[in-house]
């Protein structure tokens, strides 16, 4: 999901500074799949370019785009990597300007704005604004369809993040009662379970159940016929927190900020950082302290 909030990021900065917007998307190891897999085809007419078309229109190989940021007659790149792209923003914009007719190359993995010309909760704002235009695969939209139907629709989705940052997972009990919080407020005992950890899905689907829930996962529901490749699990489990009436995430949680970006439904999350809960049901929020800190949002 880092490629979204790079894209989202793009996007805005597209709009601020008047100039087109595309995005040249290329699999890699740790991200393989091709964007036909993911977005639908007027999306991809609309503002997909191939690396082909990149590399031949500037005369740059995209696999040795230097770090940070470079100029040049008509292409600025910005490839942010350890440092990130945000603090770069500022003079980007400047070189922009400066140039007047150079085109921006951003190679990015995070959210970066133009913080001259838009706050944070602008920026977010935005952002919810270009998730609207993203339109997925049809064939992804049908597997969501098809499946959700096999589980409640009123549910709280929880994404439990646990191997690449293991050092943030919170403990069983405050995730406990994270789970029994939300439940005593919305009255919902239905749970969808995202993680990238099976162990860790089966256990905390086990937990639910033992707490007289329900819990729901893409490896627990019988999807008889369906086979899923692995970019449609990612996706539909996405799609799933997406969907759902409330969300539990850990950590910082690309996957999980991004599906509360794309979705319409979400009314309330808690996010289980390490020492703490943070609570969040919609905007103006009151703070108070118990054994927990606790941040509560209200419409």
């Amino acid at each position: 999901m880092n490629r979204f909030q790079s894209m989202a990021s793009a996007y805005i900065l597209s709009r601020v500074l008047d100039m087109d917007y595309k995005v040249c998307w290329i699999p890699e190891k740790v991200a393989p799949a091709q964007p036909s897999e993911i977005f639908d085809s007027k999306f991809l007419a609309d503002f997909f370019v191939s690396k082909h078309d990149i590399e031949a229109n500037y005369n740059v190989n995209l696999t040795k785009i230097p770090k940070y940021l470079n100029s040049s007659a008509n292409l600025i790149t910005l490839r942010g990597l350890d440092r990130g792209e945000q603090r770069f923003i500022k003079r980007l914009v400047s070189t922009y300007k400066y140039s007047r007719s150079a085109d921006i190359l951003i190679m990015g993995g995070s959210d970066f704005y133009y913080k001259k010309v838009l706050n944070y909760e602008n920026f977010i704002l935005r952002k919810r604004e270009f998730y609207t235009y993203v339109k997925l695969d049809a064939n992804l939209d049908k597997l969501f369809a098809d499946i959700s139907r096999l589980i409640p629709t009123n549910y709280i989705s929880m994404h439990l993040r646990a191997k690449d940052r293991r050092f943030e997972f919170p403990s069983k009990r405050k995730i406990k009662k994270s789970i029994l919080l939300f439940t005593n407020l919305t009255g919902i005992k239905n749970f969808f379970i995202a993680s990238d950890d099976a162990k860790v899905s089966e256990k905390w689907g086990s937990v639910i159940n033992d707490l007289n829930l329900s819990s729901y996962s893409l490896r627990q529901i019988p999807l008889n016929h369906i086979k899923l490749k692995s970019t449609q699990l990612i996706f539909l489990d996405w799609l799933f927190l997406s969907n759902s009436t409330y969300l539990i995430s850990t950590g910082e949680s690309t996957f999980s900020k991004e599906a509360i970006m794309f979705s319409k439904s979400i009314l309330g999350t808690i996010n289980l950082k390490s020492n703490i809960i943070i609570l969040s049901l919609m905007k103006l929020y009151i703070s108070f302290r118990t054994n927990l800190y606790v941040k509560l949002f209200f419409k």
